[in-house]
């Protein structure tokens, strides 16, 4: 699918704030007195802030460099599962990533692939059948640990351990599934990188920025709950597996 990424820009502030009042705060300048208007979520149209699960060892970190331990949690905004050639892998290497508010409401992003892809696809399925939205849940990740065997060119097996992401789902939090609705209301949420290594659409939410595709999608609907879960096609225990999960 060719990529026709488009300019989004949006709507001036003073749009935005009469649109979405809650999105703001009012601040006061110690030296004057004088009471303006900030934004109350942080926002960089396609970079927001990084997080990642780093498969060579089961933790969680911000950015690749701050340790966030062994388990992650995040109430999404809004995700995508998509196939495409991020960080030199093939064209047809499975993805998804959430967005969503963190704790110091910044908009981020957490990106996942092959068996943690998988795992994914796996526990949605149920959540489906469930009659429950991904956006009003509680996601929790841990890391499980497997084991691979490959051959090398030489005829040599290789064996190691990798770790995959495994999702669980709770009840989420009403406030912040308003708040994250207002936001992809508000924002136009997406990844640059993402979205331009992107060689096919597989599932999106309402509230990723579809506009960027020039084609529509077919999209797990938010509206939708029988959609139809697709098999995946096996997982491929490379060393690329081994550095990402």
């Amino acid at each position: 699918m060719e990529n026709a990424l488009e300019t989004s820009v949006l709507a001036p502030a003073t749009n935005l704030q009469a649109l979405f009042p809650h999105l703001f705060i009012d601040v006061t300048d110690e030296d004057t007195g004088e009471v303006y208007s900030e934004p109350l979520i942080a926002y960089v149209e396609g970079q927001p802030l990084s997080y990642r699960f780093d498969g060579k060892t089961g933790r969680f970190n911000f950015n690749g460099k701050d340790d966030l331990g062994k388990e992650f949690s995040f109430q999404p905004i809004c995700w995508r599962q998509f196939t495409g050639n991020l960080f030199d892998r093939k064209d047809s290497t499975r993805w998804v990533e959430f967005y969503f508010v963190d704790e110091n409401q910044c908009i981020s992003t957490i990106l996942f692939n092959n068996s943690s892809e998988l795992n994914f696809t796996k526990a949605l399925k149920d959540l489906v059948y469930s009659r429950k939205k991904l956006e009003e849940m509680r996601v929790t990740v841990t890391a499980e640990k497997l084991s691979y065997e490959v051959s090398l060119p030489d005829g040599q097996a290789q064996k190691g351990v990798y770790y995959a992401a495994v999702f669980s789902f709770s009840e989420g939090n009403k406030e912040m599934r308003i708040l994250g609705r207002d936001v992809y209301r508000a924002y136009s949420v997406y990844t640059d990188l993402t979205a331009k290594a992107t060689k096919t659409n597989v599932r999106i939410s309402i509230g990723y920025a579809k506009s960027l595709f020039a084609e529509s999608p077919l999209g797990l609907i938010e509206s939708s709950p029988a959609a139809v879960i697709e098999q995946h096609e096996g997982v491929l225990l490379t060393e690329s597996v081994i550095v990402n999960g």
